[in-house]
């Protein structure tokens, strides 16, 4: 049986090896045979020659075999048949959604042998394979997690490939299958995120997964798994890029609480692959383009200087620097309206709602104490003490305003007098003396209470 054992037949492409490894062992030697089913009528007369044919061929003929169409289809659809038909024999099925995967990953194009196959319009030739598998997803109770890797990650695929007016109601099932699956993952992470990925790039899909708080997936992903596992973050982020492209969706990326755009960056902490580089890179080029809330956000969080630091490395793909340069030069000329007394007033003003970024920062407070004399600018002031006082507030935007409150202190003529007619010192007093307070707000609230004290301040002026 020439062929059988080497390295890369088919079924060794499946995309779950690659985060499965031990799985290969187990399949390395593997035998397969459906006579038994064939004697229970279950397949018809000569399957079971047909399968045996084809799994007896080298890597090479299965290559060739599979260059026929009509030859193809038919060795396809008896996998699917497998499948669908199957019952008390894991392992043959396992091996039937290995190798469907592994001549689709060896050759993404093959996809098309599918697509013939669910859209034809003879009868004798169609097979529902969507059905298939969304129906092996939904209702087969004694699946592994190995066969819904599988299954999703073949179904993905060949959702995206039909189309969706031919597949709206199968693939919304699909779609739904995948959302209820937060917090009780039946399938991998990898697999998870690689069905999202392929899903979002049809429009309706895209809009129903933002409608249905996918978004919270998304944030939830970027916070845990995507800095421990690099293809989940790269799959996390692809799928965030294409999304990016739907006006419908910025208004996810804009949101503070989710901290898309934040966290999207912070992966650049844990994996320097060029691959995931590039992908953040898109994310970022794209939405600069498509919101000014999204770029407020970049300025906020420093994205300009981790552009800078990811310029002083070598890339061996040339697009990767050629993005850098376009970001940076784009990011610096925009700097000045993100750290201006607008941004400011729209930040505590409006939004209510505090972040470190340039207007946080002491050259903010040097370059426009000024603007205090304004009694709409000097009611900001106002507003930081209510955010120290606030209950519900969290500890770091009470440790921006504390911050705030002592650089107005510092900078603003009769700052000291203004901050104490509002009782700021007592404000200051009941939140170090709080069990509970984390330790960068007391921090910021012990700096702020000596600035409110000393007539002159430096940092060496500081101890904790």
């Amino acid at each position: 049986m020439p062929g059988l054992t080497q390295q890369d037949k088919l079924i060794n492409y499946a995309s779950v090896f690659v985060y499965n490894p031990k799985l290969r062992q187990d399949f390395k030697d593997y035998l397969p045979s459906v006579s038994t089913f064939e004697n229970s009528q279950i397949f018809p007369i000569g399957t079971a020659s047909k399968f045996q044919e084809f799994i007896r061929m080298s890597d090479e003929q299965q290559r060739q075999a599979l260059e026929a169409k009509d030859k193809a289809e038919d060795t396809i659809r008896l996998l699917f048949e497998i499948v669908k038909k199957v019952q008390g024999d894991a392992k043959l099925v396992t091996f039937a959604l290995l190798m469907i995967d592994g001549i689709l990953e060896e050759r993404r194009s093959r996809i098309q042998y599918l697509v013939a196959i669910q859209r034809s319009v003879k009868k004798d030739r169609k097979e529902d394979l969507i059905a298939i598998l969304n129906s092996f997803l939904w209702s087969n109770t004694q699946s592994t997690m190995e066969q819904r890797d599988l299954a999703t990650h073949i179904l993905a695929q060949l959702i995206e490939a039909t189309q969706y007016r031919h597949c709206e109601s199968q693939a919304r099932d699909f779609l739904n299958w995948l959302l209820e699956q937060r917090g009780k993952y039946q399938v991998s992470k990898q697999a998870y995120t690689f069905a999202l990925m392929y899903l979002l790039k049809t429009n309706e899909l895209a809009r129903e997964f933002e409608r249905s708080g996918g978004f919270d997936i998304f944030s939830g992903f970027l916070n845990n798994d995507c800095i421990n596992e690099h293809q989940v973050a790269y799959n996390v982020i692809a799928a965030l890029w294409i999304i990016s492209y739907h006006p419908f969706a910025l208004k996810r990326f804009e949101d503070y609480s989710l901290e898309i755009i934040e966290r999207s960056v912070k992966i650049l902490d844990y994996f320097n692959k060029e691959k995931i580089v590039r992908v953040v890179l898109l994310l970022l080029d794209n939405l600069k383009q498509q919101s000014e809330g999204c770029h407020e956000i970049m300025s906020d969080i420093g994205v300009l200087n981790t552009i800078v630091k990811l310029q002083n490395r070598h890339w061996v793909d040339q697009d990767i620097t050629e993005m850098l340069e376009r970001l940076y030069d784009y990011l610096d000329q925009n700097q000045k309206s993100f750290s201006s007394i607008e941004k400011f007033k729209k930040e505590v003003g409006v939004r209510k709602v505090l972040r470190w970024g340039p207007i946080h920062t002491e050259k903010f407070w040097q370059e426009n104490f000024i603007h205090f004399h304004e009694k709409e600018n000097l009611d900001l002031i106002k507003v930081l003490v209510e955010i120290v006082r606030r209950v519900n507030s969290d500890d770091r935007e009470k440790a921006i305003a504390c911050f705030d409150l002592g650089e107005f202190a510092r900078f603003f003529p009769f700052g000291r007098q203004f901050l104490d007619q509002l009782g700021v010192k007592e404000t200051l007093t009941g939140v170090m003396g709080r069990l509970g307070s984390s330790a960068e707000l007391k921090k910021e609230a012990i700096t702020c209470y000596q600035k409110l004290l000393m007539n002159t301040w430096t940092g060496a002026d500081f101890k904790v």
